[in-house]
């Protein structure tokens, strides 16, 4: 993960003496709308049960 955008923003709230009160770094892009049909294999250790072979069709994006 890049560290500069955040290093940046927080740089500005210290000059500027504003108050931060939420840094959703990790949640900020979970929630995004997809545009277009997105499939993804099961990551490993996280297969279902009877459904090995499966692929997901994604409705939100997802990170990480």
């Amino acid at each position: 993960m890049r560290l500069e955008f955040p290093r940046t923003i927080l740089a500005l709230a210290a000059i500027r003496d504003l108050d931060i009160t939420q840094f959703g770094i990790t949640s900020a892009y979970l929630h995004g709308t997809l545009t277009e049909e997105v499939y993804m294999e099961q990551p490993e250790g996280y297969v279902a049960p009877g459904k090995k072979d499966w692929v997901w069709h994604l409705r939100r994006a997802l990170t990480g």
